[in-house]
């Protein structure tokens, strides 16, 4: 049997950079978090470097940081580990709200499905915090927490960033025609 310690050893790779990672059982049995920021303020650095003053160096090897991050995140998901979406909202150039969107948006990039994105920022962290029980289904007795738009985010999850009703609690909140979240 092997202990934590091995495990661990063996998956090197995939947790090269993840900052949270719980594991109860074996890996094989698909019970590992994956709960972290995909690479919201990297990707802020290589799209303004030049504002910077990085190098084609410095740039380069922060989009290999960008590549490295997309494929544990394809091994991660291929493997079955819950995946939770972050954002590093306050990070330098990650806004509250626009970051989460954009972190989505990245995800959707690096590989997975519009649908998977969408269960990492919803489902999935709605039943690792148990929440089962208050939110996440439209019926009498749950909180309403959801929102309204126009376009399909199952085509992709940049449609999220679309004017669209936000509803919390029972509360309803509309962005401006001109959302301030743009596409990478």
């Amino acid at each position: 049997m092997q202990s934590l310690q091995e495990k661990l050893e063996q998956t090197k790779d995939f947790l090269l950079g993840v900052d949270l990672v719980s594991i109860r059982g074996s890996m094989a049995e698909h019970s590992a978090v994956r709960a972290r920021t995909f690479a919201n303020p990297v990707r802020e650095q290589v799209d303004h470097a030049n504002e910077m003053g990085w190098d084609d160096t410095i740039k380069s090897n922060l989009q290999r940081i960008l590549d490295r991050h997309a494929s544990s995140l394809r091994k991660a998901h291929k493997m079955g580990v819950q995946i939770i979406a972050g954002s590093d909202a306050g990070s330098c150039g990650v806004a509250h709200g626009c970051g989460l969107l954009n972190e989505l948006e990245l995800m959707e990039r690096a590989g997975l499905t519009s649908i998977a994105v969408i269960n990492v920022a919803t489902g999935a962290p709605s039943q690792r915090l148990a929440f089962g029980d208050e939110i996440g289904q439209i019926k009498p007795g749950f909180l309403a927490r959801m929102i309204l738009i126009e376009h399909s985010p199952l085509e992709s999850v940049c449609n999220l960033k679309k004017p669209r009703l936000s509803i919390f609690d029972g509360e309803v909140w509309g962005s401006p025609k001109t959302d301030r979240c743009t596409s990478l």
